[in-house]
């Protein structure tokens, strides 16, 4: 059954988080061996060293940074995984995984997932090969470490990454200093902490901040430690660079001290006035570690009038990056070992040129339309004799007037930061002042934010340039910067042992996937991604170019809706060891037509168009669109729906983005859901869809109506609250409760058919109002009276309608002796029955035997009414003598329950209170006489009194709280009943 992001899901068949219900897996433990001696490497009696690449190697990739320091124990992981025979089921298609340390090996034989908590307490969970790095007693020094995967394909060869540093020591930190502006601290400055522990050859120090501020880095003499040098924050710190001290001019951070290890939520690294991290050595990366990552002034903020990307790396030969949050920022992730768990929004440029290691990371509005956008900056006529025409070109950028095809003038742009400085040449508006200097032309100037450098030809999509341009013209400026979000940059020699896993994004305007074949990738993992590409921007025509993934490249359980995928031609790559399986793809088509790699396997993919696919693969299926294929993509929601549902296939991969497991016959994508394989049957499908009717309040009942099925019948019902199943709410009806309040209720319904299984739900109703509070909730709905004589009088046609109903009859009887007793039975669609005597008192005396005149109250309430109304009501009285007096008042009441208070007396007056508000009053009066007056006060009269014969009177009233008094102008036989009945407590 399928679960169809209810949270929940129908019959909730499996739970995706099952498997960490128990806490983190055990890991194995792994230590140096013991001819260690503390100098890297020194325990080996060989030094493991990967093999030249003669074939495919599993990929290999660290989770867990380098250079850390263990003073007891640390986790440490990789992601290990390999192609066998088109899956990467089982055990990522590994064998096992060996780790080296210094002579001792420690074999994994199968991943397992670790939950990794981020600052703000969200969790995420990591597929990896994990061990327990502990430190040996009494030795300190520095231990390599070497991940060895090897292959279930026995024709592949294994791969060894490392070696992996680690420092084995006694204190967590070597040096332990502090840093605040004001004082208070052991230094003032950052660049003094440094310079301190450069003198101290410190090699795993830490520097805290004590105060909150804004700290430059400063520009120490270079050290290189050999662990880290961890940097935290007791309180909020920034840090950011001076702003230069001539406007324009190019900055970076460049602190000196190598492998800092910024850690913590209280930090922020603010790139407002630098466009660069600089790292001195290229083994030198630093380490961001759940910080905060920002450019404080914005996404489109400029820079010299420029795009602040001059350089297309934010920090120099890349970083370690775990759980950052990052913001308004360029090329953060370029060439970086590894990313893992960040979050990133209005980021823009390339997201993640380059990087090694790039899993679990969830990326939101990616986008550089600002800079490619055209803002028109100048417009140009002419008024001389002869056809004008203006051209924009290049080396050096240039506007050039001519007439009748002939150059006139021409007008070099310089672009750099000293034209910047001395404002010559550098603007639009330079530009326009130099135009209206030539005699007939003119020239105005429309936008001056951006470098004249930026001017374009009208329409351009590429800021290329461009010959005579029909005068009048208005010209744009344009930036051509448009997104990556993985790019394989063209490089010297191959790229080997690249991931990309089960990062979700949505709402980037960019190219998902850019691996370019100049030379190309080796042993390349892209699994479990799944990503949203906005509509109706320039960028939405961009495709995935797969092209480079020369030999061992695996692209399998990946959602790309809205952008087509362009995979490898016959020639280019595309190996026996390579798979592209299970994706959701906009397009998926082969450069210039051409046939695909006959080694290649391509299958069970699904495609939106099947345009431009190539002919002969296994398993391709087709239909929907990203609003229908999804429950909401384009917001990050990527839980399969529609014909997803019914175009399943055996997956590749055995986890989904999300950790979840896939079934044997699964959606094809990033997600896991149960589906079914297609037969060619229609799906069932509704020519009236489910609905819902009843009140929207807490307290009322909700029917779900289950539309009118096509193709299929009802397999399973469930009601909804905000989009998520409500537990065992999976009845057509349901009682709304407290947590239901302001929020939107839905009523679900799957169905099954020979074509699959389907599901349609209802409108939301709601918000649901809260519960009327219970001085509110008591609702006469009608009350119906008579009379007669010989024992017996009836009141008919009593309306009982809504939740909750209660009906109440007071019956009144006299006779010249005593009544003994006195019943009342009401009727309805289903038969008779009796209805509950809740009080009987007399006149004369308490006892009945003794009395006149008699009253009693009766009750029935909604679970015992004897079907529908309307309903009559029959009252019967026995004494001595029958009874030759007798009357009935009744009424129905909705929003029970309330319950009875009763009060009696043979006085002139009865006086009680009522507790709450919308009481319902029920008074009976005798005397002997028929001068008998009565009289209520403290209530609303909603009936008239009603007086049958010679004394009896009876009469029902909604009172308020207060006193409420009822009298009888005749003393003696006078008040004999007086019946509250109040709205229930509240528990």
């Amino acid at each position: 059954m399928v679960g169809f992001g209810f949270g929940t899901g129908f019959g909730n068949e499996f739970s995706r988080f099952a498997h960490f219900s128990d806490g983190q897996p055990a890991n194995q433990g792994l230590k140096p061996g013991s001819n260690w001696d503390g100098a890297p490497s020194s325990g080996f009696a060989s030094v493991p060293t990967d093999p030249a690449r003669t074939t495919a190697k599993p990929v290999c990739r660290l989770l867990t940074p380098p250079r850390q320091t263990v003073r007891i124990a640390n986790v440490i992981g990789v992601f290990a995984a390999a192609n066998n025979d088109g899956s990467l089921i089982p055990n990522l298609g590994l064998s096992h995984v060996d780790f080296h340390c210094e002579g001792n090996v420690l074999r994994v034989e199968s991943p397992t997932f670790r939950t990794f908590e981020r600052a703000d307490g969200s969790t995420y969970e990591i597929l990896g090969w994990w061990v327990t790095l502990s430190k040996p007693s009494g030795k300190e020094g520095i231990a390599h470490v070497y991940a060895e995967a090897v292959p279930s394909d026995g024709s592949m060869q294994s791969r060894i990454s490392g070696p992996f540093s680690y420092l084995m020591a006694s204190k967590t930190f070597d040096y332990d200093v502090t840093v605040a502006a004001s004082g208070g601290a052991d230094f003032l400055s950052m660049e003094d902490a440094f310079t301190h522990l450069r003198a101290q050859n410190a090699q795993h120090p830490r520097v805290r901040v004590l105060e909150s501020g804004e700290y430059d880095l400063g520009n120490a003499n270079r050290h290189s430690p050999a662990g880290w040098c961890r940097i935290e924050a007791d309180a909020p710190v920034t840090f950011l660079q001076a702003p230069p001290a001539l406007e324009g001019d190019f900055t970076r951070m460049r602190p000196g001290m190598e492998s800092l290890h910024f850690k913590g939520p209280e930090i922020t690294i603010d790139f407002v006035e630098t466009l660069e991290f600089y790292t001195e050595l290229e083994d030198g990366e630093h380490w961001l570690d759940g910080i905060h990552i920002v450019q404080s002034r914005g996404r489109e903020n400029l820079w010299r009038s420029v795009p602040r990307n001059i350089i297309p790396a934010l920090f120099r030969n890349g970083a370690w990056f775990t759980d950052c949050v990052v913001t308004d920022v360029n090329d953060v992730f370029d060439k970086a070992p590894l990313v893992r768990g960040c979050r990133t929004s209005a980021t823009w440029a390339d997201l993640a040129q380059d990087a090694l290691c790039f899993v679990a990371n969830e990326v939101e509005d990616h986008s550089s339309a600002f800079y490619y956008t055209n803002v028109d900056a100048m417009g140009l006529t002419y008024s001389g004799t002869g056809t004008a025409t203006v051209s924009i070109r290049n080396s050096p950028r240039s506007l050039v007037l001519r007439v009748d095809g002939v150059d006139v003038a021409s007008f070099a742009f310089d672009g750099s930061e000293q034209a910047f400085r001395d404002d010559t040449n550098y603007r639009v508006a330079s530009a326009v002042d130099w135009v209206n200097s030539q005699t007939g032309w003119s020239a105005a100037l429309l936008d001056d934010t951006r470098a004249g450098v930026s001017l374009s030809p009208p329409g351009t999509t590429n800021g290329g340039a461009q010959e005579d341009i029909a005068v009048p013209a208005t010209l744009p400026t344009h930036f051509d910067i448009h997104s990556d979000i993985y790019q394989l940059p063209i490089l010297p020699e191959f790229r080997e042992n690249m991931v990309f896993a089960f990062n979700r994004l949505w709402q980037i305007d960019a190219q998902n996937i850019f691996i370019q074949d100049r030379p190309g990738v080796l042993d390349s993992v892209v699994i479990g991604n799944a990503l949203y590409n906005n509509l109706g921007t320039p960028d939405e025509g961009l495709q995935s170019d797969l092209g480079g993934m020369i030999s061992h490249g695996v692209f399998a359980h990946n959602t790309m809706a809205t952008q087509r995928a362009l995979i490898s031609s016959d020639g280019q790559g595309g190996d026996i060891y390579s798979l592209i399986a299970n994706n959701v793809i906009l397009r998926m088509t082969v450069r210039n037509g051409d046939p695909i790699p006959p080694a290649l396997t391509v299958r069970d993919n699904h495609v939106v168009q099947e345009v431009g696919l190539p002919a002969g693969l296994e398993g391709t299926s087709s239909g929907g669109d990203s609003t229908t294929l999804f429950n909401d993509a384009i917001n990050g929601d990527f839980t399969p729906t529609g014909d997803l549902l019914i175009n399943g296939a055996s997956p590749s991969v055995a986890n989904d983005l999300v950790a979840g497991s896939f079934p044997e016959i699964a959606s094809k994508g990033a997600l896991a859901a149960v589906a079914t394989i297609n037969t060619g049957d229609p799906l069932p499908s509704w020519s009236i869809a489910p609905s819902i009717t009843g009140i929207a309040e807490v307290g009322e009942t909700l029917t779900g109506d289950d539309g009118v099925i096509e193709n299929g019948a009802v397999n399973d019902r469930q009601w909804l609250r905000g989009g998520l199943a409500i537990p065992g709410a999976i009845n057509t009806s349901y009682t709304l409760v407290a947590d239901d309040e302001a929020t939107l209720i839905a009523y679900a319904v799957e169905a099954t058919g020979p074509g699959g299984v389907n599901f349609a739900v209802s409108a939301d109703v709601g918000p649901i109002a809260a519960a009327t509070g219970p001085g509110d909730d008591l609702v006469l709905v009608d009350s119906v009276q008579g009379g007669g004589s010989a024992g017996s009088a009836s009141a008919t046609g009593l309306i009982a309608s809504g939740a909750n109903r209660q009906v109440f009859a007071m019956v009144g009887a006299g006779t010249s002796d005593a009544v003994s007793n006195i019943g009342c039975v009401i009727t309805g669609t289903s038969g008779t029955v009796a209805m509950t005597r809740v009080f009987f008192s007399g006149t004369q005396s308490a006892n009945p035997a003794s009395s006149l005149e008699a009253f009693a109250g009766f009750v029935i309430d909604e679970a015992n009414l004897p079907g529908d109304g309307p309903y009559d009501l029959v009252a019967s009285a026995t004494g001595a003598n029958v009874p030759d007096k007798v009357g009935i008042v009744a009424s129905s009441v909705a929003n029970a329950p309330i319950s009875p208070t009763i009060a009696f007396e043979r006085s002139a007056s009865i006086t009680a209170s009522a507790s709450a508000d919308g009481t319902l009053v029920l008074a009976g009066l005798g005397s002997s006489t028929a001068t008998s007056g009565a009289a209520m006060t403290g209530a609303t009269q909603v009936e008239n009194l009603f007086s049958y014969g010679d004394g009896i009177q009876l009469g029902w009233a909604m009172a308020d709280t207060g006193p409420l008094t009822v009298t009888n102008s005749v003393n003696g036989r006078n008040v004999s009943a007086l019946v509250l009945f109040e709205p229930a407590p509240v528990t």
